[in-house]
């Protein structure tokens, strides 16, 4: 019987987490094809946070190395992004001018980072924490500068302070004020990382009012 043909665009936990559940219900049943824009095999995004503070390195969270590819059949495209799907001829087109048919698809691209549209936005050394080369550049900056800031919407990201509070003075600002007020999930965890970053020299700005932000 000849194999179907199942492309997953997005080479990240979810969308790798489903190919591991198809193969476990079958291994013969699609000719599988995965694309990722980073190149990088899939890895632990949540853990990028102890890589920043330096408790860990990017091969401690890989989750699917080469070989697991290899070993599964599995074709993949690193560094090279999917740019147009045609749901009529059943084909999908890259940046790099490939072009693949399928008969099966899946799309797991996660989201993309919001960067304030404010004056300065724009700067070297501004820049969101969502992978791998967001975090080499933070990590390449600790060893130039000595003062930073840190704006954090989603309270799970508020580990990395410990690597800027590494960096010397700074600031942190938790605009969601879950964090430091002790009321998001996890409170026990997040007081924990507070205390910490309040025992050093950063300020700490919680919420943000029409009159500014309060700080703590």
């Amino acid at each position: 019987m000849q194999k179907k043909k199942l492309v997953l665009i997005g080479n990240g936990m979810a969308g790798v987490r489903a190919i591991e559940e198809v193969l476990k219900v079958s291994n013969e049943a699609f000719e599988i094809t995965i694309f990722g824009s980073e190149p990088h095999p899939n890895y632990n995004r949540i853990l990028l946070s102890k890589v920043l503070q330096g408790d860990t390195n990017v091969e401690d969270i890989t989750l699917n190395d080469w070989n697991w590819y290899q070993e599964n059949n599995i074709t993949l495209y690193t560094g090279e992004t999917v740019t147009s799907i045609d749901s009529i001829k059943k084909e999908v087109a890259t940046n790099n001018g490939r072009v693949e048919s399928y008969d099966e698809l899946i799309l797991a691209t996660g989201s993309l980072p919001f960067i304030l549209p404010i004056p300065g936005s724009d700067k070297k050394g501004v820049t969101a924490f969502r992978d791998i080369k967001d975090t080499d550049e933070m990590l390449q900056a600790s060893q130039h500068y000595k003062k930073s800031s840190g704006y954090w919407r989603r309270t799970a990201w508020i580990r990395s302070s410990a690597r800027i509070v590494k960096f010397g003075d700074g600031r942190i600002c938790d605009s969601s004020s879950s964090v430091f007020n002790g009321t998001s999930a996890r409170s026990n965890s997040r007081q924990i990382a507070s205390k910490r970053i309040r025992k050093t020299r950063h300020e700490v700005f919680v919420g943000k009012t029409n009159g500014g932000n309060r700080r703590r």
